[in-house]
């Protein structure tokens, strides 16, 4: 930690060492979260998985898939978050998680680095079983299948590339040079991707798998009901413009 002192502004120095510490704490807040939503659905005895919920909304659906995902992360034992959460874990040759095989079921061993991987398996198998349900084009296996592809692509690709950021952050560090930015960690990139599938495993919950199609239907539909019409165009001005339903909650 202290090489990030050398050579730099006062400012650029807290920036960066005040990311480092951010990234860990971000985990924790979402682990306190998954909690309160999972102490929810037993207090109030919610029907699980959400998308069978059918008195949610999209946003409802949306914050709650990607909680009930994540929780496989904490649930499946021997797992260490620290290797994906903390970043000064990240980077060669502190994060041996980078050289995991995503797309291979059978790479994992009893290692925490394994267990790790193991658990975000768990994640996807859970948005891949949600997906199956929902018929969802981007989660679903027998969908995806037909295209010689896997939920967990989009992750394998950022988590690849996200080692290089890494290589060049700590090359910057080590040489005293001017760090523009922290890169995100595996955590952060795991999360974002499993928003992102969860927003799309809730509007196929609502419209269907075909978007269009469904909003069209639901029109026709509710022609005379203008409380509905009027929740269509919501979904449609505010949901579908969003990265994170955090934005709008």
């Amino acid at each position: 930690m202290l090489n990030f002192l050398k050579r730099k502004s006062k400012t650029e120095t807290r920036s960066t060492i005040g990311r480092l510490m951010e990234a860990p704490a971000f985990a924790g807040k979402i682990k306190a979260r998954k909690d309160r939503y999972l102490d929810r659905v037993k207090t109030l005895h919610l029907v699980l998985p959400a998308v069978r919920r059918k008195e949610d909304s999209v946003l409802e659906i949306w914050d709650s898939t990607r909680f009930e995902a994540i929780a496989n992360l904490w649930a499946t034992p021997g797992i260490d978050i620290a290797l994906i959460a903390d970043a000064k874990c990240h980077g060669k040759p502190n994060l041996p998680i980078f050289q995991i095989d995503f797309r291979n079921d059978h790479s994992a061993d009893d290692s925490d680095v394994g267990q790790t991987c193991l658990g975000i398996r768990h994640v996807y198998q859970y948005l891949s079983a949600v997906g199956e349900e929902v018929f969802d084009p981007q989660s679903s296996p027998s969908k995806l299948k037909r295209h010689g592809k896997r939920i967990s692509d989009n992750f394998s690709a950022l988590a690849k590339a996200n080692e290089a950021e890494w290589d060049k952050f700590h090359y910057d560090q080590a040489g005293g040079h001017e760090i523009q930015s922290v890169p995100l960690t595996i955590f952060e990139i795991l999360w974002r991707d499993v928003t992102r599938l969860s927003k799309n495993i809730a509007i196929c919950t609502k419209f269907g798998p075909d978007f269009q199609s469904g909003v069209e239907y639901r029109r026709v539909v509710a022609k005379n009901r203008p409380d509905e019409l009027k929740r269509i165009a919501e979904v449609e001005r505010d949901i579908l413009p969003l990265n994170d339903p955090d934005d709008f909650l």
